[in-house]
C-alpha cells in the first residue's frame, strides 16, 4: 500500500473516531443507517461507540420516516446516515414532513470528494443543498486530511445540532460529508465520552447564572445599535476586568480604568495571567487581537444576537445566541485583584495624524468607515468621539461604501462623516448621483489618496517588487478631485493637517456636500 493511501486511511479513522465521539459528546444516540460502500467511515463511526444506537434498513425512504417517528417522541435530533448518489434523494419526503412540523433531524449523507464531482464518476450527483428550501442548515465537510483538524469537524458538527434544535425553529439538517478511498475498514473499540461538546450552543433564554472567577477580559466586537451599546456600558460598571473595545463597537475609549485602547502586539495579553474572555458582539477589526484569541488556551463565551454561529478560529467556546441584554443579566464577574494596563504604542499609519483631530471635535456626527487601511488606523487610536461609526464588516469589500453611506445619511437625517480611501471611492463612484436626487443633510467625504492599495504596503507580498505595483498596489492616476466637482460636490484638496482641521471647521459651518482629499 502506497505511503498516500495510507495516509487517507488514518484521515479516515481520525474522522470516525472525532464523528462518533462529538455526536455523544451532543446527546445524538438515535441513528438510522442505511448500507453503502462512502457511508463506510459514518457507519463504522455508529457501530464502534457504546453509546450510540443503530437502526439499519435498505431502504432510505422507511428508514427516514423511521428516524422522523423516532423524533416525535423524543424532541430530540435524530441521526439518518446514508451513501451517495440517489440514496438520500430518497430522505426527502420525510424531510418535508420534518419541516413542516418542526421537527429535529440530523441527515449525514457521504459524498464523492471534490475530483470525482460534476465528471460523471460513478454514484455521483450534486448533493449540496440537494434539500434546499426544506432544511434549517446545510454544511459540506471536505474529505478527512491532515488540514481538516479535529477543531473543524467538532465545530460544525456542534453547530449542525444547534440549528436543529432552535425554539421554535426545530427541523432537518443536512451534513454532506465528502470521503476518498480507501476507507478505514477495521474495528475500534471506543469507550463512552465524559466530556462535553467542544462548542457549547446556548439560546439566550435557557442561560443559567454564570460566575466568571478571576482575571478576565471582555472584548467588544460590533454591536447592534444604542440598546446594546448601552447595555454593555451599564454591565461594563459594575464588573471588574480588563477590556479591549472594537471602534464599531462605539464605545472605544469610554470604558474606564481597566480598558486597553492600544497595542501593537496582543502577545502582552499573556502577562496579565488571565482565566477566561468574554466576546460580545461580532468580529473585532485588530488581525492582532483575532491570532491572540486564536491560541488562547482559556474559557470562552461568545455572545450575540445571532442565530448563525462567530467561531472564525473553530475554537472550544460557550457560544451564547440572543440578545445581549438579556444575556448579560446571567454573567458576573467574582475578581476584587486587577491592575491597570500601562500604555501600549500601536501600529502607526500616514492617516492617524489626520483622525486624530478628527475625533478630538465635537462634532456630533455619525461616521461610516471605509475598510482596509481606514477602519485598520481608525482601530489602532484611542477614540474620544462618543458617536456612531458604522462599517461594512460582514464581508469587509471596499465595493458599495458611497452607496452604504448615503443609505445611512437617509435615515439619521443628520450630517454625517464618510471615511474613504481611494481605491472604495473610485469603485462606487456612480452612488454620487444619488445626492443630486435626494433632499439630504450634508455628506463630508473625506478621502485618503496614496494612488492605490495601500493596504498592500503592510503585507509581505510588498517585498516583491517586480510585481507589487502592477498586481497588488495598482495605481489608478485618476483625479478624484475632478470627478468629484463632475457630481456637485465642493472640493478641498490639503497637502497636511493645519490645512485639514480648516477644511473640517468649514465644512462645519457651511453645510454642503463635500469632500476633502488628503494626499499621502
Amino acid at each position: 500500500m502506497s505511503l498516500k493511501s495510507q495516509q487517507v486511511i488514518e484521515a479516515n479513522k481520525a474522522f470516525i473516531k472525532t464523528f462518533a465521539y462529538e455526536c455523544d459528546a451532543l446527546g445524538i444516540s438515535e441513528f438510522c443507517v442505511a448500507p453503502g460502500s462512502r457511508s463506510t467511515s459514518l457507519a463504522l463511526a455508529v457501530a464502534s461507540h457504546p453509546n450510540l444506537k443503530s437502526y439499519i434498513h435498505f431502504d432510505e425512504r422507511s428508514l427516514a420516516f423511521m428516524a422522523l417517528g423516532i423524533a416525535k417522541v423524543t424532541q430530540k435530533p435524530v441521526a439518518l446516515i446514508c451513501s451517495s448518489g440517489t440514496a438520500l434523494a430518497n430522505f426527502l419526503p420525510a424531510v418535508i414532513e420534518a419541516s413542516q412540523s418542526n421537527i429535529p433531524l440530523l441527515l449525514f449523507t457521504a459524498d464523492r470528494p471534490p475530483e470525482l464531482l460534476g465528471n460523471f464518476a460513478n454514484q455521483s450527483i450534486q448533493q449540496q443543498n440537494i434539500f434546499q428550501d426544506y432544511i434549517r442548515h446545510y454544511v459540506n465537510i471536505p474529505p478527512p486530511d491532515s488540514g481538516i483538524n479535529e477543531a473543524y469537524l467538532k465545530t460544525r458538527l456542534d453547530f449542525a445540532h444547534y440549528c436543529s434544535k432552535i425554539p421554535g425553529n426545530e427541523g432537518p439538517v443536512h451534513v454532506n460529508c465528502q470521503f476518498r478511498e480507501p476507507f478505514s475498514v477495521e474495528p475500534l473499540d471506543m469507550e463512552p465520552n465524559l466530556t462535553s461538546p467542544f462548542v457549547k450552543h446556548i439560546d439566550s433564554k435557557q442561560l443559567d447564572a454564570i460566575s466568571l472567577a478571576g482575571k478576565g477580559l471582555v472584548v467588544i466586537g460590533k454591536l447592534q445599535g444604542e440598546n446594546e451599546q448601552t447595555a454593555v456600558k451599564n454591565w461594563l460598571a459594575d464588573q471588574n476586568c480588563y477590556i479591549i473595545a472594537d471602534v464599531l463597537s462605539c464605545l472605544k475609549g469610554q470604558l474606564g480604568t481597566y480598558e486597553i485602547q492600544q497595542y501593537e502586539s496582543a502577545d502582552f495579553l499573556d502577562g496579565l495571567k488571565l482565566r477566561w474572555v468574554v466576546h460580545l458582539g461580532s468580529f473585532t477589526v485588530s488581525k492582532q487581537l483575532n491570532i491572540y484569541l486564536a491560541k488562547a488556551d482559556l474559557p470562552y463565551y461568545r455572545i450575540h444576537p445571532s442565530v448563525k454561529t462567530y467561531n472564525e478560529f473553530n475554537r472550544s467556546q460557550i457560544e451564547v445566541h440572543g440578545y445581549l441584554e438579556e444575556a448579560l443579566n446571567f454573567l458576573s464577574v467574582d475578581n476584587d485583584k486587577i491592575c491597570p494596563v500601562s500604555y501600549q504604542q500601536a501600529f502607526s499609519f500616514d492617516e492617524q495624524l489626520y483622525l486624530e483631530f478628527l475625533i478630538s471635535i465635537d462634532h456630533q456626527c455619525p461616521v461610516f468607515v471605509g475598510n482596509s487601511t481606514m477602519v485598520r488606523a481608525l482601530n489602532s487610536m484611542k477614540i474620544i468621539h462618543k458617536g456612531q461609526y458604522y462599517a461594512n464588516r460582514g464581508a469587509s469589500g471596499i465595493d458599495g461604501n458611497i452607496s452604504t453611506a448615503i443609505g445611512l445619511l437617509s435615515q439619521i437625517n443628520k450630517p454625517s462623516i464618510a471615511l474613504l480611501g481611494d481605491l472604495s471611492f473610485l469603485h462606487d463612484i456612480g452612488a454620487l448621483a444619488l445626492l443630486t436626487k435626494l433632499e439630504l443633510p450634508p455628506v463630508l467625504f473625506i478621502v485618503t489618496n496614496n494612488g492605490g492599495g495601500g493596504i498592500f504596503q503592510k503585507l509581505p507580498i510588498a517585498t516583491n517588487q517586480k510585481h507589487f505595483e502592477e498586481f497588488f498596489f495598482t495605481p489608478h492616476k485618476q483625479n478624484l478631485v475632478d470627478i468629484a466637482k463632475s457630481f456637485g460636490l465642493k472640493v478641498k484638496e490639503i497637502n497636511q493637517l493645519n490645512e485639514f482641521k480648516t477644511s473640517i471647521n468649514s465644512w462645519l459651518e457651511e453645510s454642503t456636500h463635500t469632500m476633502i482629499q488628503i494626499n499621502l
